[in-house]
């Protein structure tokens, strides 16, 4: 419950802050950044000392590397199915023609 009402003070705070015209325009963009790029790897980094590896994480471990083996398995075979060819299914003649691949 107090997770709800900190959502909501945080919003009421950020509608006074735009209605004050104290913060530019772009304060959204930066403020975004500064979460994405500098909180969010610091929360991670706080509770990843605290993990212990045992079975049970495996499957959180492996599932993106079932759900993309599991992408490429479908994708490939619906572009087998509608006869598309590698061109339209892939980077292949992208990738050849770029500098640097």
């Amino acid at each position: 419950m107090a997770n709800i009402v900190l959502l909501f003070v945080c919003l009421a705070a950020g509608m006074l802050l735009r209605l004050s015209g104290r913060l530019p325009d772009n304060a959204p963009t930066v403020l975004n950044a500064f979460v994405v790029n500098v909180a969010l790897p610091a929360l991670a980094l706080q509770y990843v000392h605290g993990v212990t590896l045992n079975a049970s994480l495996a499957a959180a471990v492996s599932m993106p590397w079932l759900l993309f083996g599991m992408g490429v398995a479908f994708f490939w075979g619906l572009s087998k199915m509608l006869a598309l060819s590698r061109e339209t299914t892939g980077a292949r003649r992208w990738c050849m023609n770029t500098p640097g691949f």
